[in-house]
């Protein structure tokens, strides 16, 4: 699959990176990352999004070269897709009339690329060290990047976040928190979209709970919802009963209906997924101790 990356771009010359809607750290990371790549190849290549760049990554080596636009200009050679589950979610006009590398690491990816790469990894390993320290020894100051990052929202994400927190509640075992913020909460706060990012993951400091869900209403009725959780439990296989997906621990979709049934049922799945979770460690633990009295040398009399 690399190698045919590799033959596309020694080939071609006139290249477009793309990622979803909303772009986040990682979409905007990995985006100007293969442009400063085909940069540095002598390509002729843009990165571009349905919307801004946030707030939090404008000053990301790149970031005010991304283009905004609705639709892919056909004289692209070929559009590269960087974590998408699906050739709609970066939500550009006839994206899918491109010759398109469907770049992921997302256990949900459909294979909708004329060349699909995919790669999944459950946890840090150490060649990501090995890569964060190459990094670092080429001149990255990751402290710089970080206050970048974290260290520079403006005041109507606090204001925003206390309202949001406000909301808060657990289920009866603990095991399981859920959010929500309105529209009213978003004017009142003079906040915008992207000032809501990560909120989802605050209930998780919680030893005991295990999975988490957001609700954001985006329009009467209609919510878009984060799902994040800890360990095996799988939010991945939740969002798909809604038409979403992402990663096992982190993941989304779009929720529509009353607030109060639809949070309901969304706290009923993930407490299924918290249920199974914990069902296949009481397993796995089980397998374990047998196995452990197996390998014991019988007792000498």
């Amino acid at each position: 699959m690399l190698s045919q990356v590799v033959e596309l771009i020694e080939a071609k010359r006139r290249f477009a990176i793309t990622s979803h809607i909303r772009p986040d750290g990682d979409s905007l990371g990995s985006s100007l990352g293969l442009y400063w790549l085909l940069r540095a190849l002598d390509k002729d290549v843009e990165v571009i999004m349905r919307d801004p760049v946030p707030h939090a990554y404008q000053q990301l080596p790149g970031a005010n070269a991304v283009r905004v636009m609705p639709a892919v200009d056909p004289s692209y050679h070929a559009v590269f897709v960087i974590e998408c589950s699906d050739v709609t979610r970066p939500g550009l006009v006839d994206l899918e009339k491109q010759f398109v590398v469907n770049i992921d690491h997302h256990s949900t990816t459909a294979l909708f690329g004329a060349i699909n790469w995919s790669f999944h990894y459950s946890n840090t390993t150490e060649r990501t060290f090995k890569v964060a320290s190459e990094l670092v020894r080429t001149g990255v100051k990751p402290a710089k990047t970080a206050e970048a990052v974290f260290a520079s929202y403006p005041w109507s994400r606090i204001q925003l976040m206390g309202a949001v927190l406000s909301t808060a509640r657990r289920d009866e075992s603990g095991h399981v928190a859920c959010m929500r913020q309105t529209l009213d909460m978003q004017r009142q706060a003079h906040a915008s979209d992207e000032d809501a990012d990560g909120f989802v993951n605050y209930p998780l400091t919680v030893g005991e709970v295990e999975a988490v869900a957001m609700l954001k209403e985006s329009e009467p009725g209609v919510y878009r919802t984060s799902l994040r959780s800890k360990g095996d439990v799988n939010v991945a296989k939740v969002a798909e009963k809604f038409g979403g997906g992402g990663h096992r621990n982190a993941a989304g979709c779009t929720l529509k209906g009353d607030w109060e049934e639809t949070e309901n049922e969304i706290v009923r799945l993930l407490q299924e997924a918290v249920k199974r979770a914990n069902g296949l460690k009481d397993i796995t633990e089980d397998a374990l101790k047998d196995s452990e009295l197996e390998s014991r040398p019988a007792p000498v009399v």
